[in-house]
């Protein structure tokens, strides 16, 4: 059984104002926003789960936190023509342990397609967010049919002093022949020249 996603995929330049780039503010709003995918019941994440695997990452980042500095690593997003996905790997070198909510805390707490919020939405990586530049778009985070946000939760979460977590975030997924994209990610900004990998 699927279930059409309520996607948050492509909106107008209203993001977050850590964001700010030529690319982002010139992005046009989209009717294009509905996607298939399983239903919450069915673990809707479970697709979109970070699966790094070898991989290396394409761009690093320092992000501020408390009471230590993490570092960053961005990966290639993966699209499987159902969902794309932005996926992160936070690396805590410190000898402090690092409250995530601190470092990269959501500002947006709207449900897409509703007037609704949820205070909870705040410590999700759904601020996390995809800038198509060929076609003028952003890709913001996709939620399923219970509402629920296809990204990492990270309430109460602690990164350990020498320990690292991955984090992601699908959207809705990228047009053929886009082959790199921009990624904004709060408190690191704006990184160019993501490549799109396709395929499961």
């Amino acid at each position: 059984m699927s279930a059409a996603l309520a996607l948050g995929a492509c909106t107008s330049n209203n993001g977050p104002s850590d964001t700010p780039t030529s690319a982002a503010s010139e992005a046009t709003e989209s009717s294009d926003s509905a996607s298939k995918a399983p239903d919450a019941s069915e673990s809707p994440s479970e697709e979109a789960k970070p699966d790094t695997g070898d991989a290396k990452p394409v761009a690093t980042r320092q992000l501020p936190g408390d009471p230590a500095d993490v570092d960053l690593e961005l990966f290639a997003v993966r699209d499987t023509g159902t969902l794309a996905t932005i996926t992160v790997r936070l690396k805590n070198t410190s000898d402090k342990d690092v409250n995530l909510g601190d470092v990269i805390q959501a500002k947006d707490q709207s449900i897409p397609g509703t007037e609704e919020t949820n205070s909870k939405l705040v410590f999700t990586t759904r601020d996390f967010h995809l800038i198509d530049n060929k076609n003028k778009k952003i890709h913001r985070a996709a939620f399923d049919t219970s509402k629920h946000c296809l990204c990492s939760d990270i309430y109460q979460q602690w990164l350990r002093a020498g320990s690292q977590v991955d984090l992601y975030t699908s959207v809705a997924p990228v047009p053929e022949g886009v082959d790199t994209v921009s990624v904004s990610i709060p408190n690191a900004g704006v990184i160019d020249d993501v490549p799109v990998v396709r395929g499961k």
